[in-house]
């Protein structure tokens, strides 16, 4: 392999090590995200800005989000 190519190699791996990844928490799939427009959750028009959406604490059913503000004080009901 040439010198150039394997600048290119490290760089490329460089590139990709500073890349940051989005992955949720394992156990509860905790998920930040935020919202540039009005959207709708449980029928309410929620207004824009960041929340945090999460998997239940509940050992018999896996399937129940909770969505909550951005410090995680008030959950959306």
């Amino acid at each position: 392999m040439s010198k150039s190519k394997v600048l290119m190699l490290l760089a490329s791996l460089g590139v990709l090590a500073t890349v940051p990844s989005i992955k949720a928490d394992e156990w509860n799939q905790k998920t930040e995200f935020t919202f540039s427009g009005r959207w709708r959750c449980r029928d309410q028009f929620r207004p824009p800005g960041p929340y945090v959406f999460k998997l239940a604490d509940s050992p018999s059913n896996r399937n129940i989000v909770q969505v909550f503000n951005q410090d995680q004080t008030n959950q959306l009901r």
